[in-house]
Order: C-alpha cells, then sequence, then structure tokens
C-alpha cells in the first residue's frame, strides 16, 4: 500500500492508504463476510439464553440527530442483550416487542466457516484466494498485524452500513467482527458495553470499541 510515487519510495516510508481507497478493492468479497457474520450473531440471538439483559432507560435511549442540527431524539431500541456462546460474544438490540437481533459480534471460534472457507486459522494465503489479490492491497498491515476491514463508505459519511472486520495476527487469522457502528439508532448502554468487553476479555478478543479507533487512524 504506497501512499507516495514510487520514486519517493527509496526517500520516504509509505504512509498508508486512506480506507475509501482499500475499500473499492475489498468491498465485494466484505460485504459477503458481513452478511455471513450477521446471520451467525442473528441465529445466536434467536436460539441462545442470554448472560446479561437491560432496559434502557429514556435518557439512555436518547440521541443527538446529526442530520437535524443536533436536535434530541428517541432510539426505538428498547432492550439490549449479551449473548456468550463458546468463543463467541454477541450483542443484541431490540424494540419494545424483544425480537433480537445482533449489533456487534465477536468471535474467534475456529469452527464457523464463512464464505470461501475462511475461518479462523485461516492463513494470509487463504485470505489472497478469496479476495484474488494480494493481501497487501486490502489490507491494513501493523508489525505483524493485518486487519481487514469494509464495508462502511466514509466518503458519504455512511453509517447505515454494517462493517465486517478480519484480524490476522504473524499471518493468521485470529477474529472476525460485525459491527453497525450506528450509535444513533442502534443505541448500546454503557452497561452493556462494559459487560461485553468483559465477555470478550474472557475469550480473548479486542474490545468492542476498537473499530471507532481503527477508522480515526485511517481514515
Amino acid at each position: 500500500m504506497m501512499g507516495v510515487e514510487p520514486v519517493f519510495a527509496a526517500n520516504r516510508k509509505p504512509e498508508p492508504e486512506p480506507y475509501w481507497a482499500n475499500s473499492e478493492r475489498s468491498g465485494p468479497k466484505m460485504e459477503i463476510i458481513a452478511r455471513d457474520l450477521e446471520r451467525l450473531g442473528n441465529n445466536i440471538a434467536m436460539y441462545n439464553k442470554p448472560v446479561f439483559e437491560v432496559k434502557l432507560t429514556r435518557k439512555e435511549r436518547e440521541y443527538a440527530d446529526e442530520w437535524d442540527e443536533g436536535r434530541v431524539r428517541l432510539s426505538p431500541i428498547v432492550w439490549n442483550r449479551v449473548y456468550a456462546k463458546d468463543k463467541t460474544v454477541v450483542v443484541g438490540l431490540a424494540r419494545k416487542d424483544k425480537q433480537f437481533f445482533v449489533a456487534s459480534l465477536k468471535t474467534c471460534d475456529p469452527a464457523f466457516i464463512f464464505s470461501g472457507g475462511i475461518h479462523v486459522g485461516s492463513s494470509i494465503k487463504d485470505l489472497e484466494r478469496f479476495f484474488g489479490t494480494s493481501i497487501n492491497r486490502v489490507g491494513y498491515p501493523d508489525g505483524n498485524n493485518t486487519t481487514l476491514i469494509e464495508p462502511i463508505r466514509w466518503e458519504t459519511d455512511d453509517f447505515s452500513n454494517p462493517v465486517a472486520c478480519i484480524k490476522c495476527s504473524n499471518g493468521i487469522v485470529t477474529e472476525f467482527i460485525f459491527d453497525w457502528l450506528d450509535v444513533q439508532q442502534h443505541i448500546v448502554s454503557d452497561k452493556t458495553s462494559k459487560f461485553a468487553n468483559q465477555q470478550a476479555r474472557k475469550i480473548g478478543v479486542s474490545n468492542f470499541s476498537s473499530l471507532l479507533g481503527f477508522f480515526e487512524k485511517y481514515n
């Protein structure tokens, strides 16, 4: 991922390309992974008992509408849940009807096989076969770690699309993440976040708020 002209490569350390540049290469395949992860999260929310549940207060449901001059609105989300199944943690949301759907998911469970045969334990070569290109053209290297993430379109400020993320360490897939990142409509209380992060630490995956920091770094 060269962020400068090749003639300068010998004199300057290349900067990582901005998110939107990589998005054009990885988008279609990562959108498939996002759908796989969303389906997994919804199934876990449908067929498993939660380990945490909370009804949001009216204050917790309030948010500032960025598209309407910061006007305070009330989210339709009333309930939060956390599910912990083996090596997977799911944050579920629901309206008054308590029909829960996945808001966030993190898994390091090798038992789940996603599109292209990708799973925790897959190699960088496996990912390259799936994406049809070098991982350096669709991922963000940081030492021994590489992150692939999609499909938010930052140039349109569109937070309505879900995010899929694949984390790799030392050439091996270690973690899959799904997240809506839509903090306006998909309200998650501080209590829920704290409990979900406790569960994440137990299975050895990253913090549930880590994706926002990633986008701030590369946008």
